[in-house]
């Protein structure tokens, strides 16, 4: 049964972004943190766990391009990574990617859901392995970046405005990108 939730929480929370452009409840996340909670067992030896860690697709060829997870996955390795760049004086940037009508506007539905995908394909292509990001909102990604400066925030924007291009999106959809940088946390 927790197998079957691990694999089925991804698949209902686009659905939920797609249908009503909400996140899943609180109730709903909490049902997919205990099924990922008890799926290891005592019997695994490091072989074995490193072997379930490896970044490996179903063709058993390497991940290529950023990361995407869950959001609620995505604010646990913000944790992690702002704990970790405040002590190696790292800089990562928070980069928020918003698709809209041309004039500003929500886009429809069916407009909206394909060029999503697009999108998030593009941002698979456009970043490194150790970039992450996750879905925000009906129209919304989220990304994590290592920069070696905030100005290269606009470097990798183009590229993605680029990437994004390429996909062939839908006429009248414009890519909206807001950077920030990431918060020491206290």
């Amino acid at each position: 049964m927790k197998k079957a939730i691990l694999n089925y929480y991804p698949i209902t929370a686009n659905l939920f972004y797609d249908e009503l452009g909400e996140r899943l409840c609180a109730e709903i996340r909490q049902i997919y943190f205990w099924a990922s909670e008890g799926t290891n067992l005592i019997e695994q030896d490091l072989q074995q766990i490193q072997e379930d860690l490896a970044e490996i697709t179903k063709d058993q060829r390497p991940i290529r391009g950023a990361y995407f997870c869950p959001y609620e996955m995505f604010k646990h390795i913000y944790h992690m990574v702002a704990r970790s760049a405040e002590r190696a004086g790292n800089n990562v940037v928070l980069l928020l990617l918003t698709l809209t009508k041309p004039s500003g506007g929500v886009l429809p539905k069916d407009l909206n859901v394909t060029a999503m995908l697009k999108l998030k394909s593009a941002i698979s292509r456009a970043l490194r392995k150790g970039d992450v990001f996750s879905r925000y909102s009906k129209s919304q990604y989220i990304l994590m970046l290592s920069v070696r400066q905030f100005s290269d925030v606009e470097i990798i924007t183009e590229r993605l405005q680029k990437c994004f291009a390429a996909e062939q999106p839908p006429k009248g959809v414009r890519l909206q990108p807001k950077a920030r940088e990431l918060s020491p946390i206290v």
